[in-house]
């Protein structure tokens, strides 16, 4: 099973954008985890649930924030796939089939772990 799992604080603009970028991917993947952290707005919390749910998406949701790293352990906890793809709410796929692509290679074994370059102030 592939899983797609995103940590984002649900800004609902962001997350359209991103579930809209989701759509050209999604046959690349079984499942979509989101989870909204920090948001206390009730009512975004409410559109954010109802977006990813009609993307086909479920739906995780805690008013305080996890923290980058404690959103990714908490999405890993909340998966039974057995591969991953961790997203970003700011990236973008921009070539579809490579994320199949990059899943073919980690469950041929051709390679354990596929990453893509990040900036870091």
């Amino acid at each position: 099973m592939r899983s797609a799992l995103l940590p984002t604080p649900g800004d609902p603009f962001m997350l359209a954008y991103w579930l809209r970028n989701y759509e050209t991917w999604r046959d690349q993947v079984d499942e979509l985890v989101v989870f909204v952290n920090g948001q206390r707005d009730p009512a975004l919390v409410q559109y954010d649930q109802s977006i990813v749910e009609a993307a086909g998406g479920r739906f995780l949701a805690s008013e305080h924030s996890a923290g980058h790293d404690g959103a990714l352990l908490y999405l890993l906890q909340n998966t039974e796939a057995e591969h991953v793809v961790l997203c970003e709410d700011d990236a973008y796929v921009r070539h579809p089939d490579a994320v199949g692509e990059a899943f073919h290679r980690i469950e041929s074994r051709q390679t354990d772990l596929i990453g893509s370059p990040r900036h870091e102030d």
